[in-house]
């Protein structure tokens, strides 16, 4: 299981796993490694060729399999994300679990689930054969730390005491808090305290 932190230094690098798992109820971690992925193994020239977004709800594990499998066009790898596979059928996930086994190393394939039973086998095969992380919500004394390394990837700087009120306003929830920095960062400009 790999953290946040170390997936981002690789992506860095331009080294990229053939599978991400990223399942967890924190959807806004979810949501935000699946989108810096994206943004460092998607060539914004073939975009338009070389990835696809596909719903566990819409499609099956076939699907999935023959996006993955098919070849990029002029760049080096295609990027596939599969969105919600905890929604795929118990046979589906078979069939994708022999997949992540022995990937394509011309695809990064990005799958995201809100939950995921690893009693199962295939959900447990699947975590096990690829680069998983796992979103949970953070405890409520980790969201000051969450809070100054979000703004700290905005280039802004907080003090203790705004730490403080912007933790009592908003609560544990991510996606909230990256909102309230969002308008912050209107209101404030070019200012970055």
């Amino acid at each position: 299981m790999k953290k946040a932190p170390e997936i981002y230094a690789d992506l860095k690098k331009g080294k990229f796993d053939p599978v991400y798992l990223i399942a967890g109820k924190e959807d806004f971690i979810v949501e935000s490694i699946s989108k810096k992925i994206l943004a460092k193994s998607v060539d914004e020239a073939t975009k338009d060729f070389n990835l696809d977004i596909l719903y566990g709800n819409e499609v099956d594990a076939g699907q999935i399999i023959n996006t993955a499998m098919s070849y990029p066009m002029m760049a080096e790898r295609r990027t596939v994300l599969v969105k919600n596979i905890h929604l795929l059928s118990a046979k589906s996930l078979e069939l994708l679990a022999k997949y992540v086994a022995k990937p394509s190393q011309t695809t990064c394939l990005i799958l995201t689930a809100s939950k995921m039973d690893f009693r199962k086998s295939a959900q447990a095969q699947i975590k096990n054969n690829s680069t998983f992380v796992e979103a949970k919500p953070l405890y409520d004394n980790q969201i000051p730390d969450w809070i100054r390394s979000h703004l700290k990837e905005h280039n802004l700087t907080i003090s203790e005491n705004a730490i403080q009120l912007l933790h009592a306003s908003t609560g544990t929830s991510l996606r909230r808090i990256a909102t309230e920095v969002e308008k912050i960062k209107l209101i404030l400009g070019e200012k970055t305290v």
